[in-house]
């Protein structure tokens, strides 16, 4: 479980949450938003797929991450197991350096370049505050510099989840108290990792996911070939998915929003 870490502001520093709003939550705004409901089971391999084998539930649970929890878009999980979708994806420039890189690893995993991604993928990005759109879905991403960034959503009782590799979704709550957080800027969440030891998120930045997401076929195109520069095996792998979905030669295809 992520560690939530509340640290001080002073209110002063700080805009009110929502834009041309106050500063408190309302559920009147957020119902106009598309937020979902908190629904962890429709992230379980063991409920989604009757007698499901050990390497679905291994391949969903390494694809199914936070970024695609944000953007709740189950399905891409589930028509590509093959590969993890990061910011950049659906437009197709989510090529990540390998750890090894170091500089540009640590380039690719800055907050700006986070977020540049996310726009490119049709994101909207509101900064530091919630803007109420209709049907739009507000998220939000935290960012380890130089190591790794966390995308995190807001649900329709205006409360936070998110989701950690091989982790059904959790709510976003205080460790010592229980209570939900109600404002992402005024915490840091820490996460303890095997091979890395402690690691500490700050917040970075509010987005807003579209009511419809779509991605091109040339993205498409240009992802199948970073996968193919990463590792040939999961590019052959993904060759072989897309001729299963039979993609159209051009244009755009919907990306459905499910759980």
């Amino acid at each position: 479980m992520a560690k939530v870490i509340s640290i001080s502001h002073s209110d002063a520093n700080l805009p009110p949450l929502f834009l041309q709003s106050s500063s408190r939550f309302s559920l009147t705004d957020v119902a106009a938003t598309s937020a979902l409901s908190f629904n962890p089971s429709a992230w379980d391999p063991y409920l989604i797929a009757p007698n499901p084998t050990q390497e679905f539930i291994d391949s969903f649970n390494s694809a199914a991450n936070c970024y695609v929890y944000a953007l709740a878009d189950r399905d891409m999980v589930l028509e590509n197991l093959t590969y993890r979708i990061n910011p950049g994806a659906i437009a197709g420039s989510d090529l990540q350096p390998e750890r090894r890189q170091r500089a540009a690893f640590r380039r690719h995993h800055s907050a700006d370049n986070i977020k540049q991604l996310a726009q490119a993928d049709g994101l909207e990005l509101t900064g530091d505050q919630i803007v109420i759109r209709r049907d739009w879905r507000p998220i939000a991403f935290f960012v380890c510099a130089g190591f790794d960034f966390h995308w995190v959503r807001m649900d329709n009782d205006a409360t936070y989840s998110h989701k950690l590799p091989y982790k059904l979704p959790e709510k976003l709550v205080f460790e010592d108290s229980g209570k939900p957080v109600r404002d992402l800027r005024q915490i840091k969440i820490e996460t303890t990792y095997k091979w890395y030891g402690k690691k500490t998120y700050s917040f970075a930045a509010f987005f807003n996911v579209p009511p419809r997401l779509e991605i091109s076929i040339d993205a498409i195109e240009r992802t199948a070939q970073n996968i193919e520069r990463i590792s040939p095996q999961q590019g052959i792998q993904w060759r072989r998915h897309l001729k299963r979905l039979n993609l159209p030669n051009s244009g755009r295809i919907l990306i459905p929003q499910i759980a």
